[in-house]
């Protein structure tokens, strides 16, 4: 649905715009200077846990995620914030706002200013601004056959958090899940520095499938994907098979299916790999030789980090998964 509303826009052209929507990347890029460009995205949601503050941080966390997987750090942020300023307690307010600053803070940016509206069901986010030379900028257009794709973050928060509102899922669980969702990939991103990184996406709304095909599409590749090599939050899968996951992955599912070839997945392990993400990690492409090295970087910060997968020349599909 949402190429089919972004086909109906005029069609804008700027030589000034690096990065638009056409590739389905991660933030815009804008040149300011032969050098230097500004990069900037937009992202909020309802909440997803009951705690206002870890919500405040998770939805700002995610929205600077986008920044991050275009390989720079952010600047400065405005919240995006609607509720109900009748029914919900100041307190709680002040407490999503405050899990926000949270995440600004220890991104190192600054908090600007925003924007309130008034809504029935609460919603926060960002709007998140970055200034960098124009040789460090990855996007999703890069990678190359024999690279390997690494995904920092294990997937699965969906179903963890759909087992949690079924009270189905232990407190351990769940707090692993938020906790992953809460921490941020600016550390991904400091230890790729001088890897020589080829491409990089985050993984959120459309699951790890729907973002592999926009990278692989942009980049014009087939990506091999192992399922078992895929990292997942602890009981995940379970919860799958139990049907926690939500009926976006079907729709997920539907975005990818002329794009993928699948051998010998069952369903529920198919509703895992495409369900949607939230604070997701990042999908690094990298040559196979630097592929270790980056991951002993990662593991500080990062330790589900895995090589889930590898890059090929393209043929009929973007993706060919197995087990």
């Amino acid at each position: 649905m949402l190429h089919e509303l972004l086909s109906k826009l005029p069609k804008f052209s700027d030589d000034r715009v690096l990065v638009g929507f056409d590739t389905k990347d991660d933030s815009a890029v804008y040149k300011i200077t032969d050098e230097l460009a500004a990069i900037q995205t937009v992202d909020f949601f309802p909440p997803i846990v009951d705690d206002a503050f870890k919500f405040g941080r998770i939805a700002a966390v995610n929205a600077l995620s986008d920044i991050y997987a275009m390989g720079v750090h952010p600047q400065f942020a405005t919240n995006i914030f609607c509720f109900n300023s009748v029914e919900l307690e100041l307190e709680v307010a002040a407490d999503i706002l405050a899990g926000g600053a949270d995440a600004i803070v220890e991104a190192g940016a600054v908090l600007v200013g925003g924007q309130t509206l008034e809504d029935t069901i609460p919603k926060y986010g960002l709007c998140v601004t970055a200034f960098a030379p124009i040789e460090k900028i990855l996007t999703n257009s890069g990678a190359t056959p024999g690279d390997v794709i690494i995904l920092t973050k294990s997937i699965g928060t969906a179903s963890v958090m759909g087992a949690m509102r079924a009270n189905a899922a232990s407190a351990d669980i769940v707090d692993a899940a938020i906790d992953q969702m809460c921490r941020l990939n600016k550390y991904a991103i400091e230890a790729m520095d001088g890897f020589g990184v080829s491409a990089c996406t985050d993984v959120t709304g459309f699951g790890l499938l729907g973002h592999l095909m926009e990278m692989a599409n942009a980049s014009d590749v087939t990506v091999e994907i192992n399922y078992s090599a895929v990292p997942k939050l602890r009981q995940a899968e379970e919860f799958a098979k139990a049907g926690f996951t939500p009926c976006e992955a079907k729709k997920n599912q539907a975005y990818v299916r002329g794009n993928l070839s699948v051998d010998g997945l069952e369903s529920f392990e198919l509703a895992l790999i495409t369900e949607p993400q939230t604070s997701g990690g990042l999908l690094i492409c990298i040559d196979e030789s630097s592929a270790q090295a980056l991951l002993e970087c990662l593991y500080a910060h990062d330790p589900d980090s895995a090589v889930i997968g590898r890059v090929a020349v393209r043929d009929a599909g973007a993706i060919r998964l197995s087990r």
